[in-house]
């Protein structure tokens, strides 16, 4: 048994329950980075915690991308890199030293919803710059059809 006592919860608000994300383009910003070493072994990866901002029902939700920028196979240390490059293009960065950097800075991130462990995840397929508040964050729009010719059969 703990001894709980000394804890203060009147000013406390009860987590929610978190879920994934419908598929779509959202606007966000990197909260938290560092690396960090996989369960696996091998080497660090450059995890980035996303946070949205500014939508109208999922402002604040989380999402993670970890980039392999050091992996052992050159492939996947490239995909790592050029991913890396999108994100720094899209916050309107040259080079950065230190990935606290790409923190707080407005960009849109381009979200897919898979499974794990048969529940619902998001994964993070990639990173452009912020749209202005006129251009469509989830959907891509089209011109509605003419009404064209008049149906020659009645």
């Amino acid at each position: 048994m703990a001894n709980l006592s000394d804890l203060d919860m009147n000013n406390v608000q009860a987590e929610t329950v978190r879920q994934a994300l419908p598929a779509g383009d959202y606007p966000a910003v990197i909260v938290e980075s560092g690396m960090k070493v996989p369960k696996s072994g091998g080497a660090a990866m450059l995890e980035l915690v996303l946070q949205v901002q500014g939508h109208p029902q999922f402002t604040g939700a989380k999402l993670w991308d970890r980039l392999n920028i050091r992996h052992a196979k050159p492939d996947v240390a490239n995909i790592a890199k050029q991913r890396l490059k999108a994100i720094m293009d899209a916050v309107g960065l040259a080079s950065i030293s230190d990935s606290q950097q790409l923190h707080n800075r407005l960009l849109t991130v381009t979200v897919a919803q898979g499974e794990y462990n048969g529940k619902p995840t998001n994964e993070v397929k990639g990173y452009s710059p912020k749209r202005l508040s006129s251009q469509p964050m989830t959907q891509t729009s089209y011109a509605a059809p003419s009404a064209g010719p008049a149906n020659p059969f009645g």
